[in-house]
């Protein structure tokens, strides 16, 4: 079980491309074993703070750390990250099933636990299924359970409903709630789907180039500067960004 004491700490973190600011002196802190999503408007910076996270992009200034460590660190020695990207690009010609490219990817010690966390993504039943023939909804489950058979213990989630209906939308927030509290990992989401976080996450980032607000899913429904966005309110944990 993941300590909820041990944090996920953002210091100051700054990104240019460019010469163009994407990113200015964002600073929060999270704990290990939260359920949160990263939102804002487009252009706001959310992918490539998550990919600064991951250490996918070196950040222009400012420090992430993993309970001290760093993203480098946390990826060589510990495997502690995981990332579903928006797009998966593969051969979708590749005559390989679902149970062969688990089989052949990840190691599987334990057929009851594979089963498990296949089971819990809702894709047991395709375990004969070709790869290239899966849904969108399909493959981004597949991509969660390969994360989950790596035992990555932070995934992040770049727009994983995008591509996907509103019935697919709500199998994924109920499946990625379950994958957070059954195998208490920390989940880190970029949505655009307000709605459907307000429902299923317990820690909401905005941000839109700075950071405005960080706290409970009363922090968007309440803050003035996007209360046109809900219909309600709510009380607000307001960060010292927020404005009002």
């Amino acid at each position: 079980m993941q300590d909820k004491t041990k944090k996920i700490q953002v210091q100051n973190i700054s990104y240019k491309s460019g010469g163009v600011s994407i990113l200015e002196d964002i600073t929060f802190d999270m704990n290990y074993g939260s359920f949160a999503s990263i939102i804002g408007p487009n252009g706001a910076g959310k992918s490539t703070l998550i990919k600064i996270m991951l250490g996918l992009l070196k950040q222009t200034s400012g420090e992430i750390f993993y309970e001290g460590r760093t993203p480098s660190t946390v990826n060589r020695k510990h495997h502690l990250l995981g990332y579903v990207p928006q797009y998966f690009q593969f051969d979708r010609t590749l005559p390989i099933t679902l149970e062969e490219f688990f089989r052949f990817t990840c190691h599987i010690s334990d057929d009851n636990h594979f089963n498990d966390v296949l089971n819990t993504l809702n894709i047991l039943k395709l375990k004969n299924h070709l790869l290239g023939k899966l849904s969108g909804g399909e493959l981004q489950r597949t991509l969660i359970a390969y994360n989950l058979l790596h035992n990555h213990q932070i995934i992040f989630l770049d727009e994983p409903t995008s591509a996907i209906d509103m019935e697919g939308e709500n199998l994924i927030y109920s499946i990625l709630k379950e994958v957070n509290e059954k195998y208490n990992k920390t989940i880190i989401i970029v949505s655009h789907d307000i709605e459907t976080i307000l429902d299923n996450v317990d820690t909401i980032i905005c941000l839109n180039k700075t950071l405005h607000c960080i706290g409970g899913p009363e922090a968007l429904v309440s803050n003035g500067a996007i209360a046109s966005l809900f219909e309600k309110k709510k009380s607000l944990y307001v960060h010292k960004g927020c404005k009002h």
